[in-house]
């Protein structure tokens, strides 16, 4: 059974992610990006002229069922970025989540599948208080690549290009000091690897 006061929490998503569908004009950009907190603090209005639709701390299980509020789609192309938060759950549970999410949307254009971000694993577990590993993570990443290739219109974009250093971990010098999100510095990086797929 959940906590109240992580009921609280799910319920504050679900009124964000409501709010933003009642707000944003679909009409007004070819690209929808959908994902959890990396993708809500990413300022995809001024570097790609999208719509964000992140939600901080959002799971693949959570938005499978927020993205039925999603219409008009028609000639949009969707970035879709959730994962960090699901694990450690079975990696066979979440790429069936990802693509009921991925039905749900009813969507028969371009979606573009991104590779979940690694993280500083030591620097995350004493921030968080939980242990997560970026063998998890790229675990999850080899499903969502092998998702791609056999989901109608997926393509799997891998965006984690000079965020990584020699060990698999996330560089120290592009976090905030809590081992998963991204400062200024590596959002330029995350911004500069999108540009090659979206055009």
């Amino acid at each position: 059974m959940k906590s109240a006061p992580h009921m609280y929490y799910i319920e504050r998503q679900w009124y964000a992610f409501e709010k933003r569908c009642e707000t944003l004009d679909i009409n007004s950009s070819k690209k929808i990006f959908l994902g959890d907190s990396i993708i809500d603090m990413l300022c995809v209005e001024d570097n790609f002229d999208g719509i964000n639709f992140g939600i901080s701390g959002e799971t693949i299980n959570n938005a499978k069922k927020k993205v039925k509020c999603l219409t008009n789609l028609e000639n949009k192309t969707l970035i879709l970025a959730y994962g960090v938060n699901d694990i450690p759950r079975y990696t066979e549970d979440f790429i069936l989540d990802y693509i009921e999410l991925i039905d749900n949307l009813n969507f028969n254009g371009e979606i573009l599948i991104q590779s979940i971000l690694p993280i500083e694993e030591a620097i995350h577990e004493i921030y968080w208080g939980c242990i997560k590993t970026n063998s998890q993570i790229n675990e999850y990443n080899e499903a969502l690549k092998e998702m791609s290739e056999i989901k109608e219109n997926c393509t799997y974009i891998d965006v984690r290009a000079s965020l990584t250093d020699e060990f698999g971990q996330l560089r120290s010098e592009l976090q905030i000091g809590d081992g998963v999100h991204l400062n200024k510095n590596g959002y330029s990086i995350l911004i500069k690897n999108y540009s090659k797929f979206l055009l």
